[in-house]
Formats: C-alpha cells, structure tokens, sequence
C-alpha cells in the first residue's frame, strides 16, 4: 500500500509541478550584434549570471550573427528585454510596445563621416552631389543619426 502511496504522490507531484503556474518563467535578453559572437558572450554571460544569482528572476542570454534576425525579434516581441542602440527602441516600442528600463550611462552618441586620406573633401559642403555610402539602414550613429545631421543641420541635399 505504501508504494503505491508513494507512486500516487510522486504522480500527482509531477503533474502539479508540470503546469506553468509553479515553473519558474525563464526570460530572455537580446543582445544586438556589434562584434563577434564570442566577444559578445564573454562580455554578457556574466551579466545574466548576475541577474540569475541576485534576483528571483531566471534570464538567458541570446545572441546574434545576423542583425536581421535580431531586428525581427525585436519587432515581433520574440524577446523579452533587449539591448539595442535608440533607433532599435523606436522600432521595439512602435512594433511591440517595448519601453526602455535603462539607458547607458556614457555621453552622447556620435557618428562621424570619413573619406579617403587622399580625397579632396574637407568639410561637410562639400558632400553636395556626391554619393554616400552608409553601413546599414538602421544603424543608429552611422547611418540614422548622419542622415538626420545632414537633413536638418547642414545645406547638403540627401
């Protein structure tokens, strides 16, 4: 009789224990790809073991080799944090209503505008007709913000 006691309990404890309400939610934060993945993971890994071991939360870490996959989990809510540059929280929010917990500490973000060491352009006016190549579409600083600086604060036509 004791065994079957034993059986029933073990039973009726699994069963319990199997529905999401006692499971632990494991969440998960995104990282947006900027430079290798191993680096990535060394950097981050012992931030969530951090989170892990101070609050009553459970995180993972997951990371990207393609900035596509990562924006598309961002747009369809796929991950719940992420850490991005300011346009990826425009998209986060707008898509998902993603809001921003923390932010850097560091100073304003910067983009720059470079040119070969030998070319005859010194100074932005001097952009005016000519053909811009730019890293990706939604890179914040090297893409976003320039076209914005060039829109808006200089008199070059983009």
């Amino acid at each position: 009789m004791q065994v079957l006691v034993n059986k029933f309990v073990t039973i009726a404890l699994l069963i319990l224990f199997s529905f999401p309400v006692f499971s632990k939610q494991i969440y998960t934060i995104a990282r947006a790809p900027q430079s290798s993945y191993a680096k990535t993971e060394k950097a981050w890994t012992p931030y969530v073991q951090y989170l892990n071991k101070t609050t009553d939360y459970s995180f993972k870490l997951k990371l990207y080799n393609e900035r596509n996959k990562f924006e598309q989990d961002i747009k369809s809510g796929a991950v719940d944090f992420y850490f991005g540059n300011p346009g990826y929280g425009i998209v986060g929010h707008l898509n998902h209503g993603y809001i921003p917990v923390i932010r850097s500490n560091k100073k304003k973000l910067q983009g720059i505008i470079v040119t070969a060491k030998d070319s005859s352009l010194s100074k932005v006016s001097d952009l005016q007709g000519k053909k811009l190549v730019f890293p990706g579409k939604s890179a914040f600083a090297a893409s976003l913000l320039i076209r914005h600086f060039l829109l808006t604060d200089s008199d070059v036509t983009v």
